[in-house]
């Protein structure tokens, strides 16, 4: 908990994305996780200091619909396979 704690208050302007927004010219139209660069460029000249990337873990578990929700994931770890790039 002391890690997090700051002396002074910490204040940056920020943008939450998911992957498959993240669409660029070199993709395949679902978005991958080399589009990111594009987006690190992006914010650092618009000054932005913060990116937060909603759920992209493995989902895949048990086969069944339940799998597509994003917060129940097979590990924190697990990148979800759809993201990687195919060049």
């Amino acid at each position: 908990d002391g890690y997090f704690r700051r002396d002074k208050l910490w204040r940056g302007a920020g943008v939450a994305v998911p992957v498959f927004s993240l669409r660029t010219l070199n993709s395949c139209g679902c978005g991958e996780f080399l589009d990111l660069v594009q987006l690190v460029d992006w914010s650092n000249m618009c000054g932005l200091r913060l990116i937060q990337l909603l759920p992209v873990n493995d989902t895949r578990v048990t086969g069944t619909w339940w799998d597509s929700y994003p917060y129940s994931s097979l590990s924190v770890f697990a990148l979800h396979p759809m993201y990687l790039a195919l060049r």
